[in-house]
């Protein structure tokens, strides 16, 4: 089933997908395999990415997180996320040394 363009019929997926960001493992669980239906909007791999980032239980998962940030490069309305807000996201900031974050950023650039 195609994603909806309605960003009402959106709202309330993306709101469960930034909750479960700051749950725990089980609610993770559940985020990376919405996040990981191809047709799922960049926002549930995003928040998905930041919940693995910045987790606590279970520590912070750095591969885990940069494969759902990458994954958000292909998924609608990527358009909609910018480089400065990626680089600025206090849940994204351990991974901000690692090379494939540098790189996610400059794409992001790039497609502007």
């Amino acid at each position: 089933m195609p994603p909806s363009t309605s960003a009402g019929r959106r709202f309330h997926p993306l709101v469960k997908s930034a909750l479960r960001s700051l749950g725990e493992k089980s609610q993770l669980g559940k985020l990376r395999v919405a996040a990981d239906r191809p047709q799922s909007w960049w926002q549930i791999s995003y928040n998905a990415a930041c919940g693995y980032a910045s987790s606590v239980d279970p520590a912070p998962d750095p591969c885990q997180a940069l494969r759902l940030l990458e994954q958000t490069l292909v998924r609608p309305g990527i358009h909609q996320l910018s480089a400065e807000w990626v680089a600025a996201d206090a849940a994204l900031s351990g991974l901000r040394a690692c090379p494939r974050f540098t790189r996610f950023v400059a794409q992001l650039r790039a497609g502007d």
